[in-house]
């Protein structure tokens, strides 16, 4: 029985994070509207009006370790600068101590709508349709992001990926996956940037 009581106060802490998430997206959707805008030319026209210092909240996700998949309840804020470089843009703390460069994001389509039956899908953590309807565009529609990296904790090595999607100068929400030890464990968060 114990058991269940943590399943359903970790399940109710998630579901408050999705809704923090929704209500940051629909305080930020009175920004500039990005939805539709070419790449390319976004990166060289709008790219440095991300430099700043920016707050980051962790929210919810999920770990898979030993077999096993669970969700994790919302981490903790912090905070993270982004540089424009003579490269482009370097990003600084948030989700991964140290300084990486933060790139337009040309891969495929970003999905984050979690398996069904999966940890995630049970935990309520918003997934890409969802996210799409409040934003009020597709995601893939929008300026997407991307910075990858190790560092080191106590734990072991990390291997990480950072995907944040641009809805305006001021608003960027996505995903981090981290990989521990070459993939002994691996989190998956959604992750929200504001100033």
């Amino acid at each position: 029985m114990k058991g269940k009581t943590m399943l359903n106060t970790t399940s109710r802490r998630i579901a408050l994070s999705a809704g923090v998430a929704v209500l940051a997206l629909q305080a930020h959707a009175q920004e500039p509207d990005y939805c539709g805008a070419e790449s390319e030319a976004w990166w060289a026209e709008e790219a440095a009006t991300l430099d700043g210092v920016w707050s980051v909240q962790n929210g919810a996700g999920v770990l898979t370790m030993n077999g096993r998949t669970v969700p994790l309840p919302t981490g903790d804020a912090s905070t993270a600068s982004i540089s424009v470089t003579a490269g482009g843009l370097t990003i600084d703390g948030g989700p991964a101590p140290g300084s990486y460069p933060l790139e337009l994001y040309r891969g495929p389509d970003l999905n984050f709508t979690p398996e069904e039956g999966s940890a995630a899908a049970a935990a309520n953590v918003l997934d890409g349709d969802e996210m799409s309807t409040v934003l009020g565009c597709d995601l893939n529609a929008l300026p997407r992001l991307h910075a990858t990296g190790t560092f080191t904790e106590p734990q072991g090595q990390v291997e990480f990926d950072l995907y944040l999607i641009v809805q305006g100068p001021g608003f960027m929400t996505g995903a981090t996956i981290g990989r521990l030890n070459g993939g002994q464990g691996i989190a998956r968060r959604a992750i929200t940037f504001t100033r």
